[in-house]
Parts: C-alpha cells; sequence; structure tokens
C-alpha cells in the first residue's frame, strides 16, 4: 500500500511479528531475571538449613583469620538495627519487594533487571525465615552466619540484597533507564 506521496505503509503481518518477537525476548529476559532471583532464594534456604541442622545458636563451624561462619539470630534488621521493631521491618520489607518485584517486571535493561533480581531474591530469602522462625510469623529471627571480621555477621539473602543496591545505585548515577520503551506491560 502507498499513501498519497506514494510512501510505503508497513505490512501489519510484518508489525504483528516484530511485535510477537519483541514480547518472547521480553518474556525470555523476565524469565531469566526471575530465575535468578528464585536461585538465591534456594541458595539462602539451603544455606540457612544447613547452618540450623549443623550448628547450635552461636558455635562456629569453620575459622580462618577474620573469616568464620557461625550460627546467630537477627531479629533486627541490616547490622542488627531494629531488633524491637521486626514487625515492621517484616511489612516495610513486604512492601519494597513488591515494589521490586514490580520494577523488574516493567525493566528492559539488563543491569537493572539482575541489580533488583538480586534485591529482590534477598528479600524474599530473609522474608521466609521472618514468616517461619519463631516466635511467630511477621516476627522472626533471620539466620545470619557468614562473619568477617568485626563486620557484622550475614547470609547469603543479606549479600544479594547488598550486591543488588549497588548494581541499582550504579544505574540510577551512570546506568541505563529502568525501560526505553513504552508500553508492552
Amino acid at each position: 500500500m502507498s499513501d498519497v506521496n506514494g510512501a510505503s505503509e508497513p505490512d501489519s503481518a510484518a508489525v504483528t511479528q516484530e511485535a510477537v518477537k519483541n514480547r518472547q525476548k521480553a518474556a525470555k529476559k523476565h524469565f531469566l531475571l526471575y530465575g535468578l532471583a528464585g536461585l538465591i532464594v534456594v541458595l539462602d534456604f539451603l544455606s540457612k538449613g544447613w547452618i540450623v541442622s549443623t550448628l547450635e545458636l552461636g558455635e562456629t563451624a569453620w575459622s580462618k583469620g577474620i573469616f568464620s561462619i557461625t550460627r546467630v539470630h537477627n531479629t533486627g534488621a541490616a547490622f542488627s538495627l531494629g531488633s524491637n521493631a521486626t514487625v515492621a521491618i517484616t511489612i516495610v520489607s513486604l512492601i519494597i519487594a513488591t515494589f521490586v518485584a514490580s520494577a523488574l517486571w516493567r525493566t528492559d535493561s539488563w543491569w537493572w533487571g539482575i541489580g533488583l533480581s538480586l534485591i529482590l531474591g534477598g528479600a524474599i530469602g530473609n522474608l521466609i525465615d521472618r514468616f517461619s522462625n519463631p516466635p511467630e510469623p511477621f516476627s522472626g529471627y533471620v539466620v545470619d552466619f557468614i562473619s568477617v571480621g568485626s563486620f557484622p555477621v550475614f547470609n547469603v539473602a543479606d549479600s544479594a540484597v547488598t550486591i543488588g543496591v549497588v548494581v541499582t545505585v550504579l544505574c540510577i548515577i551512570f546506568g541505563p533507564p529502568l525501560r526505553t520503551r513504552k508500553g508492552d506491560n
């Protein structure tokens, strides 16, 4: 088809094929990024399960220089801050995880996706502890076990969140936009 000036209009079948290819590409990216978040959850769950089945609270399994594997329970947030606000920390974590999952769905940037996937996986990993450990759901402790010098003890989920936040901050400062295409939500 041509318009009045003789320029041809795009073939609707070609436009449809291109849209299908774009959706398939986005679906593959989302699958991989949510899979990364899921991998973090699984690694965190398995490592904490191993620690709980192997060590008593406060017991050290391994120590070499400034590094050690020691089981501790954290009722607070990062660096054990807010130990008396466990329920509030859990609610805020749920809100943040929901926001991050939504942003992850909308992004078409690999860098944003990786950062958000790490944050989401780590948040879910620690939320599982908050819901499943004593004393009751929403106020359970988080199992931490990686000790490096005088730095507060942490776990796989904490590491993922920290790395994810660094990647996300770098994206905010230097990186690509969260979303380059409009529509296709």
